[in-house]
């Protein structure tokens, strides 16, 4: 594929962002460090744990290899569900409806369940903090907590509020990796069907920000008593 076919709004200069279309960096973000064209190079920086790497791919064949850094077409569904239904329902196959999000508290991370089973509403807040030896097998600790049927009422008008199950799963937007950003997280299962929203926001908030809030603030309350 030819250079001719990049997007014509986007330059192919040095210094222009882009994305890695392909390989096991697929999906980072970087910047071109150098072009050259007479040995059919295009150089791009990428930042790898804090560190820049340099990668080096054909120039004639860039379409193939990388693409215009910006707003990506929406990826309407969740290209995992089977196996992301399977892991929502591992610690509750029987539940009629499970929501999770997750977020970080220091060095710890929470991955957060609300759960309906018939008239049983419960928490389920599993932890896993990777400050442990690297030696130790670091494990999972798991919390389960009853909750009101109005607590739950409350999380499910949070859902229909922001159209959860209509929403697409990734809306696309893209913020490089050198800017302060936020992710939010968050997976259903209710009558049979699954669905995964994961949204990266410059900004504080985004259309499931208060359910993953929500879950959030369940979780810390046994927390701080």
């Amino acid at each position: 594929m030819a250079t001719d076919s990049w997007d014509p709004m986007t330059p192919l200069d040095v210094g222009a962002p882009v994305l890695i279309a392909s390989g096991c960096l697929k999906g980072f973000d970087g910047v071109i460090a150098a072009i050259d064209r007479g040995a059919d190079t295009v150089v791009v920086t990428v930042k790898v744990l804090g560190r820049p790497t340099s990668l080096a791919f054909s120039l004639s064949r860039v379409a193939e290899h990388l693409a215009p850094f910006g707003d990506q077409p929406p990826g309407l569904r969740y290209p995992h569900e089977e196996t992301g239904k399977r892991d929502l329902l591992s610690l509750c196959p029987d539940a009629d409806a499970v929501y999770r999000s997750d977020f970080w508290q220091g060095m710890t991370w929470f991955l957060v369940q609300i759960v309906r089973t018939g008239s049983d509403h419960r928490l389920i807040v599993q932890t896993l903090n990777i400050t442990s030896p690297i030696q130790e097998k670091m494990r999972w600790a798991t919390r389960e907590i009853p909750l009101a049927a109005t607590t739950w009422d409350d999380f499910r008008r949070l859902v229909e509020a922001c159209d959860f199950w209509q929403l697409p799963y990734d809306d696309g937007h893209r913020v490089r990796g050198d800017k302060t950003r936020n992710i939010w997280q968050l997976e259903g299962c209710e009558r049979d069907r699954y669905h995964h929203v994961v949204r990266s926001t410059e900004g504080d908030r985004a259309d499931i920000t208060g359910c993953c809030e929500f879950l959030q603030s369940l979780a810390e309350k046994p927390l701080h008593g």
